[in-house]
């Protein structure tokens, strides 16, 4: 009497979905239905289940005859190695994805149990238990090795932040697949001495807005994890760091994975020194103050970029009304720039680079020399801003 037992094969008869529960019960004499039953609690919890059953699907052999029919066998083989490949893929994005928003302990877990499972299965060797094994886990063990880990939170996350948040030892803010903007327009800031803000950003922009009547001195310790921001270059042909830029006071400090920089103008003000330890897995960082009237989120760069005034166009060998016309429509044009332009140059140093006595109100200022220049009073926001529209990134 022959006592080896049976090699495991899919059943072509009596299955309800790929053969693999009737298969398995019949050649180890265990109820199919309580193998369904299992494969279906695992699947609920985690989706391990689903895993296991395609993994089991992939590997084990069919009984099916028609396998066995001149010239449908290479195309079963094609098939079933197409579906492998797509399986593994599938692998290893599960697995990454689970580490990067911090189960990874539960990949390496359901790793271990799989490559247990595949042994007990005599039919099997060795190198084909290490597939899912390590498809499941060469790209996770990549990224935890790399530090990339995002909070599983998504949607756009607005804090006012309170004073208490501002401690060396105070709250942390974070973001997940989400943007963040940390509002301190309303926080009642000191005159002078040492404030910290603390942010874990992650892939999307995080917005500090300042208030635009208070003098605040700003050093940004930023810290960027290059895995994610190199993945997103190659993926997108880019290769001008755009997701990971920095912008302080309108100035771009981009360049650096980690930097430590200051406001870009000398204060002329007294005021609190803010200290934004800032780490993201690869999100710009915008800082500055922003007027009561305007949404830093929609407009994150206020008060735009600026504007160069148009040269005096040539007007040689046209007729002399045509040429006065031109001339007339090109002063029109230059007068509106060069007040656009002393607007953007009155904001966008922030309040510490204005006059003590140059207050304004939202969404309003005054140049330092102001009396020269009527026009520097008006709002920036309208046209200036709108020569950017185009800039608007992550």
């Amino acid at each position: 009497m022959d006592n080896r037992p049976r090699p495991i094969t899919r059943a072509s008869e009596g299955s309800w979905l790929g053969g693999v529960c009737e298969g398995i019960g019949e050649a180890r004499g265990v109820s199919p239905g309580w193998l369904r039953v299992g494969v279906v609690a695992l699947t609920l919890i985690g989706g391990l289940g689903a895993v296991l059953y395609l993994a089991a699907w992939l590997i084990l052999p069919g009984r099916s005859r028609e396998a066995d029919a001149p010239g449908a066998r290479g195309i079963v083989v094609l098939v079933k190695t197409l579906a492998g490949l797509t399986g593994l893929v599938l692998l290893a994005s599960i697995g990454a994805a689970a580490t990067v928003f911090g189960f990874g302990w539960i990949v390496f877990g359901a790793a271990a149990v799989a490559f247990i499972g595949a042994l007990s299965v005599r039919r099997l060797g060795l190198g084909w238990a290490l597939l899912p094994v390590v498809a499941l886990t060469v790209p996770a063990a990549a990224l935890a090795a790399g530090g990339v880990q995002i909070q599983p939170t998504d949607g756009a996350r607005t804090y006012d932040v309170p004073m208490r948040a501002l401690a060396a030892d105070g709250a942390t803010y974070r973001s997940g697949l989400g943007t963040l903007l940390l509002d301190l327009r309303h926080t009642p800031l000191p005159r002078r001495g040492t404030l910290t803000l603390h942010i874990r950003a992650g892939v999307r922009r995080t917005i500090v807005a300042l208030p635009t009547r208070e003098c605040v001195n700003v050093v940004v310790h930023r810290r960027v994890n290059p895995f994610p921001v190199r993945a997103a270059e190659l993926l997108t042909g880019r290769q001008d760091q755009s997701y990971a830029e920095l912008f302080l006071f309108g100035r771009n400090e981009s360049g650096r994975m980690q930097s430590s920089t200051r406001s870009p103008v000398s204060p002329t003000r007294p005021g609190p020194t803010l200290t934004v330890d800032f780490a993201s897995e690869g999100g710009s960082l915008y800082v500055r103050d922003y007027p009561a009237g305007v949404d830093p989120d929609a407009d994150p760069y206020w008060p735009g970029f600026p504007v160069i005034p148009e040269r005096r166009p040539d007007t040689s060998g046209l007729s002399k009304k045509l040429a006065r016309f031109i001339i007339h429509a090109w002063r029109g044009r230059r007068a509106r720039e060069v007040a656009d332009r002393r607007r953007y140059l009155a904001l966008v140093g922030g309040p510490c680079a204005r006059a003590p006595k140059a207050t304004h109100p939202a969404g309003r200022a005054r140049h330092p020399h102001a009396a020269h220049h009527p026009h520097a009073a008006h709002h920036v926001t309208g046209h200036a801003a709108s020569h950017n529209h185009s800039h608007h990134r992550r």
